[in-house]
């Protein structure tokens, strides 16, 4: 990470405790913390009354972000330390070393503020209406949703390269609008980027549990994190144009050569020409960040209104309907945590302005898999209900749980002896690392002290052959090349991590030396 970070960002990885004195400052709760923080009416009554030379040094702040080791307290800044220790200004980050940043979400008003810019400047002549109903906060994130979705309840593997099969994305494709196959690759990136799934050894994909938070959280700190990723660096040329396309009007479009005009001269580390710009912004396209008509280009409309300060996410907890038939319909206002924890324990049937899941048999059999118990799989069902759970529906759930849970598959590690005297002699000696016997031969011990359990065996003169038996139909050698090879590829996506620059620690406030 060699830029500045999204607040969004910053504030889903501060300590808890941070964050918390955050909502005590601002006097709201969690849910309104980045709304009051990015408040336009206070970023300008903190930063309005700068000076001409405080304007300048908050520019060269902005630029130089990322680009310097030397913390703001050891810099040429005047008194603009007094703006910048203003509640929520400010946080320090460490990854390769400390630096101290103003979060980007703040660059839409700094950014005119600082270089003395009037937004028209940078408009275009040009000017189209944006699209009547067109692309909302859900639209951005829906594919990503349906990919974990996905992975959740079936397979989804990848190729040599890394890539999601065709196969899988043409059976995620049909529950997605048309034109989404882009996105699918973006929000794939971004769903490792953010530990939302990992890869196995065997080339599959496993959905985190850090997924559960991810849809609990506030949707506009969403939307800030993902423009984190897709931005990459957090270097300031791309948000300039982000702040500068945020001033713009509705229907305007940014007109990269004004903005390269004045990039240029102040030492931005801008180097790109208008062609590579518009390459740059047109792979954000699968992002649902920007759209470009020609070389030309904007917001599109949720992250337009995000960086406007002006976006509302309607979401009500408690809002599906739950019918005799099993059928879920879940509205188009209903809490993304909702989506999230229905989207695990039932089917969908259809993915339409009202989505429609269901439950059967073969959905609980899946969640008992995955470890819901009967009474939590009820709950979570009530819970989320704004019409409670027919007394049917609940019968049949638990029925079927019954039904499944009569036999179970269970792993285990026995000790076997051969005279059942000695097995005797075993269990006493273990005593505390036994959970069962199975027979005057068997004993099941506690595998996670295996080697404390060999230990006392061998000082009580009762050695065992520290080799497990196995009697799976088709068992390994312990050097077969399939063993070879997957622990070859799990240390290959291991050390996939050593390429992850984001900061490993966030706060709020200034590096002050020690």
């Amino acid at each position: 990470m060699n830029g500045s970070l999204s607040l969004g960002y910053l504030l889903t990885n501060i300590p808890h405790k941070e964050r918390k004195g955050l909502t005590r400052q601002f006097s709201v709760t969690e849910g309104e913390l980045y709304t009051a923080m990015t408040r336009p009416e206070r970023l300008r009554e903190i930063f309005g009354s700068m000076t001409a030379n405080q304007k300048r040094l908050l520019g060269q702040f902005l630029i130089n972000t990322g680009r310097t080791m030397e913390p703001l307290s050891k810099t040429r800044t005047g008194d603009l330390e007094t703006f910048l220790d203003q509640p929520g200004i400010l946080f320090t980050a460490d990854s390769f070393f400390r630096q101290e940043l103003i979060p980007l979400d703040y660059y839409p008003v700094l950014v005119p503020l600082a270089f003395d810019l009037p937004p028209a400047a940078f408009a275009s002549g040009h000017t189209s209406p944006r699209q009547a109903g067109g692309m909302g906060a859900w639209e951005v994130f829906e594919p990503l949703f349906e990919l974990l979705r996905y992975a959740y309840h079936q397979p989804l593997e990848l190729t040599n390269n890394g890539s999601l099969y065709k196969r899988h994305v043409n059976k995620i494709l049909k529950n997605l609008p048309v034109g989404a196959s882009r996105e699918i690759d973006v929000l794939w990136q971004f769903s490792l980027w953010m530990g939302l799934s990992s890869i196995s050894a065997d080339r599959r994909v496993a959905v985190s549990e850090r997924a559960d938070k991810f849809w609990a959280q506030p949707v506009l700190e969403l939307l800030s994190t993902y423009l984190q990723f897709v931005t990459y660096s957090g270097a300031f040329f791309p948000w300039a144009f982000f702040a500068l396309a945020a001033n713009l009007e509705l229907d305007q479009w940014l007109d990269p050569e004004a903005v390269l005009q004045w990039l240029r001269p102040i030492r931005s580390g801008m180097h790109y020409d208008v062609w590579e710009i518009t390459h740059y912004f047109d792979g954000m396209k699968g992002g649902r960040v920007w759209e470009t008509n020609g070389r030309l280009g904007r917001l599109t409309p949720p992250f337009y209104a995000l960086l406007r300060h002006e976006l509302t996410v309607a979401q009500r907890p408690a809002s599906l309907i739950i019918e005799p038939t099993g059928d879920i319909l879940v509205p188009p206002d209903a809490c993304w945590s909702d989506r999230w924890s229905l989207a695990k324990v039932a089917g969908l049937v259809k993915n339409d302005r009202m989505a429609v899941y269901h439950v059967d048999k073969q959905v609980v059999r899946e969640a008992l898999v995955h470890g819901e118990l009967p009474e939590t799989y009820i709950t979570q069902l009530v819970r989320m209900s704004q019409t409670g759970l027919p007394a049917n529906v609940e019968t049949n759930i638990r029925d079927w749980y019954r039904q499944f849970g009569r036999h179970q598959l269970l792993q285990a590690t026995i000790i076997h002896s051969n005279d059942p005297a000695e097995s005797l002699q075993v269990g006493q000696i273990l005593q505390s690392y036994v959970r069962k016997r199975l027979s005057e031969r068997d004993i099941i011990v506690d595998g996670q002290d295996m080697d404390k359990i060999l230990k006392k065996l061998d000082a009580a003169g009762q050695p065992v052959v520290p080799t497990v038996q196995h009697f799976d139909s088709s068992p390994k050698g312990p050097h077969s090349d399939d063993d070879f090879f997957a622990e070859e590829e799990e240390e290959f996506w291991e050390n996939e991590e050593m390429f992850d620059d984001r900061p490993v620690d966030v706060h709020v406030g200034r590096d002050l030396p020690q």
